[in-house]
């Protein structure tokens, strides 16, 4: 009987299966009204409830899952492994007793399901038809297929925490997998996936590759991304939100792409994007004016929007690449042409670029000594009062003595240094200069003690607290006051960073130094500027003033720049005067300053020196 039963247990694997063919071969074998096996409530140990029952049984869904007090009120009893037999139900305590009758149970046996000194539940048999005397025969058998149940609900369970064990690893792993080739912030592939889908693409080109035309081979290009003054969102905002632009800005990639391209973030706010299986090269420019596209919605954190751009160089497969490093460098190269053509577009790498690109890191490669090398040279142009001619100052102006390529313009070198971070050390070692220099003028001509010299400071300066110690220490070391120090920034410093450069510009004004807006009308303009710091002079750039004799619009813009700068009292210098016509129109709308060519280009400090010796009108 025992084995019948057991050998009906063994048919399946399946512990469902195996507990409810017991209770169903019991009840058939013993020939009971009721079989059931109950089991702690897995929601709460201290309650028990029917887990299985015979199917036979009338209303056997309603049952399945409801507790019992009987089982509650005996559960202490079979955690010791007593087993419990109750031949008449009188024996029970009356509100059992009560519920026992109203069930028709005439006599019940529970039988504990006990492992290892773990309890599991119990079995229960119960008898309706009639009183039962439960013989030790059918004890021996109950007890034997309980000892076989117990073992079959520990194995189950050991197998379900073996496969649950198993599933956390292999999701472990595979999160493990997945950010070792994924960017956590964004989701997206990381350099390690990228460039490992751009080797295969590399090698099915390879392959595949067609002299003849695009369409009938494996074509694809990479498109390399950095954002456009994302820095100013960090600083301006905190990183925490630049995250999150980062985040929606990866959003608005996945829509501008095909279906099948990767995207990936290398890091920053640098993004690539590989695109495959393309007809022609003006696919990847389709796709890259719907990521312009895209990218002019305004981005919303936190109730403020924020507009980014993002300058895109672009490389096209060819059979000179043999590595994926090749692609993103040139891809990397057009990219910086793009952004120093104007920001918001992009560029397809051409040969000349990577030509131009070993030049300049000759060139910044030169620039790290060139300082250790004394090869820079400060030069000095005159800024002259329109109506007196007389010099009332000096701009300073640096120059590269190259010892192999001769003197080098600074609009050659100045956005290397910018791009290689140098630029500050130059600056101030200009200023050092210039100042020094100054006091040597004072000390020869002390009847010019109206002498001022301008030096050109890049942004750089206004994002850490550097500045104004290092502007104290060349003012102490030379003996000269600030007063004789005026400082020429771009608008674009105010924009970057508004809050921190209004402490450092009132920390100027504090020591005397004047504060010169250069370039005033090539970039934003803002009126705003003009009240909110303190800006002692505005410089009108040479653009507007090489076109005064043809341009009637531009001289209009001049003659509003002059007229409102008059009205807030802020001195006005023109650069880049190089005609009498020039100089006559700036004379008849009252611009005080100007300097250019007409008057003298920018001279050493020798020439400089004897230009204030002979006479200082011009």
């Amino acid at each position: 009987m025992v084995n019948k039963i057991v050998q009906a247990m063994r048919e399946t694997l399946i512990i469902e299966n195996v507990l409810q063919t017991t209770v169903d071969q019991l009840h058939d074998i013993l020939e009971v009204s009721r079989c059931c096996i109950f089991q702690p409530d897995c929601e709460e140990d201290s309650k028990v409830i029917i887990a299985y029952l015979n199917r036979s049984t009338e209303q056997h869904s309603d049952i399945l899952g409801l507790s019992s007090d009987l089982f509650n009120y005996y559960q202490e009893s079979l955690i010791k492994s007593h087993s419990v037999f109750m031949h008449e139900m009188g024996e029970l305590p009356e509100a059992l007793h009560q519920q026992a009758i109203a069930d028709g149970v005439r006599s019940t046996m529970l039988m504990p399901l006990i492992y290892q000194n773990t309890y599991l539940g119990g079995i229960c048999l119960q008898q309706c038809d009639q009183s039962r005397v439960w013989t030790e025969d059918e004890v021996a058998i109950v007890k034997t297929i309980s000892d076989q149940c117990a073992i079959a609900i520990h194995q189950a369970r050991l197998y379900e925490q073996a496969q649950r064990e198993i599933a956390e690893r292999e999701r472990i792993e595979a999160r493990l997998r997945h950010d070792a080739f994924h960017d956590a912030l964004t989701g997206l592939p990381n350099r390690i996936l990228f460039i490992d889908r751009l080797e295969h693409a590399l090698q099915l080109a390879k392959r595949r590759y067609d002299k003849s035309s695009w369409a009938n081979s494996h074509r694809f290009a990479v498109l390399f991304l950095d954002l456009d003054r994302f820095k100013v969102v960090n600083d301006s905002l905190g990183h925490g939100t630049g995250d999150q632009l980062l985040q929606k800005v990866a959003e608005h990639l996945q829509v501008s792409v095909r279906r099948g391209d990767t995207i990936a973030r290398l890091g920053g706010d640098e993004f690539v994007i590989l695109l495959e299986d393309l007809k022609s090269p003006s696919e990847a420019i389709d796709v890259t004016l719907r990521i312009h596209q895209q990218l002019k919605q305004p981005i919303v954190l936190g109730g403020q929007e924020i507009f980014i751009t993002t300058s895109i160089g672009i490389t096209l497969d060819s059979e000179r690449y043999t590595s994926s490093d090749q692609m993103l460098r040139d891809a990397d190269i057009a990219m910086y042409h793009a952004k120093r053509a104007g920001r918001a577009g992009y560029e397809i790498f051409d040969s000349s670029m990577h030509v131009v690109a070993v030049q300049q890191l000759h060139l910044e490669s030169d620039l790290q000594r060139a300082i250790d090398r004394d090869e820079f040279r400060v030069h000095y142009q005159p800024i002259i009062n329109l109506d007196s001619r007389q010099i009332l100052g000096f701009e300073a102006l640096i120059r590269w003595q190259h010892p192999d390529r001769g003197m080098i313009e600074p609009g050659e070198f100045i956005p290397v240094a910018e791009e290689a971070g140098l630029i500050a050390d130059i600056d101030l070692w200009v200023m050092s200069q210039a100042v020094q220099q100054m006091q040597l003028w004072q000390q020869e001509f002390p009847e010019l003690s109206h002498l001022k010299v301008s030096v050109n400071l890049s942004g750089i300066h206004f994002s850490n607290g550097e500045l104004i110690s290092r502007i104290d220490q060349v003012l102490q070391d030379t003996g000269i006051s600030g007063s004789k120090l005026k400082i020429e920034i771009t608008e674009g410093v105010l924009i970057n960073n508004a809050e921190f450069a209004a402490q450092i510009l009132e920390q100027l004004r504090d020591r005397g130094i004047q504060v010169c807006l250069d370039d005033f009308g090539t970039r934003y303009s803002s009126l705003n500027y003009l009240h909110r710091f303190p800006i002692s002079c505005l410089k009108i750039d040479r653009t507007f003033i090489t076109s005064l004799e043809t341009d009637t619009y531009k001289r209009e813009i001049v003659k509003a720049i002059v007229s409102l700068a008059l009205n807030l009292q802020i001195t006005v210098v023109a650069e880049g005067v190089e005609s009498t016509s020039q100089l006559t129109f700036l004379q008849s709308i009252h611009c005080q300053l100007g300097q250019g060519y007409i008057f003298s280009p920018p001279l050493n400090r020798r020439s400089a020196t004897e230009l204030l010796r002979s006479n200082s009108l011009l």
